[in-house]
């Protein structure tokens, strides 16, 4: 059993056609199934964690041709699963990303969620 998990799942904007889940080698199932996706990964997570622990997800909204509110949309989804308790905001500006380079999702910040079980 654990305490607390942090995690940061492989984004997927609105229009995107490859499967994150699958490293973006093949057709995904679209946004929404990617989001239904995400609930079932986090129930089984949620198996896992020990009683009143934490769970934080590092997600980010994406600009393109068609904004997707991805973190939000990950907040209104995984908190059918457990509590959310809100955001901590990061401020990217000038920093490195976790990828390695400059944020590049169109905005210069992200989110990460927290969640109790």
């Amino acid at each position: 059993m654990f305490d607390l998990c942090m995690f940061s799942p492989p984004y997927l904007a609105i229009n995107d056609k490859e499967d994150p889940l699958k490293g973006y080698t093949c057709p995904g199932r679209g946004y929404y199934e990617y989001l239904r996706d995400m609930e079932r990964i986090f129930s089984k997570i949620k198996k896992l964690m020990r009683s009143n622990s934490h769970t934080i997800v590092e997600v980010s909204n994406m600009k393109g041709n068609k904004v997707t509110p991805l973190a939000f949309d990950m907040a209104h989804v995984l908190s059918k699963v457990m509590h959310f308790e809100g955001e901590i905001v990061i401020g990217w500006e000038g920093k490195e990303s976790p990828s390695g380079g400059k944020y590049s999702y169109g905005y210069d910040h992200s989110y990460c969620l927290v969640f109790k079980n």
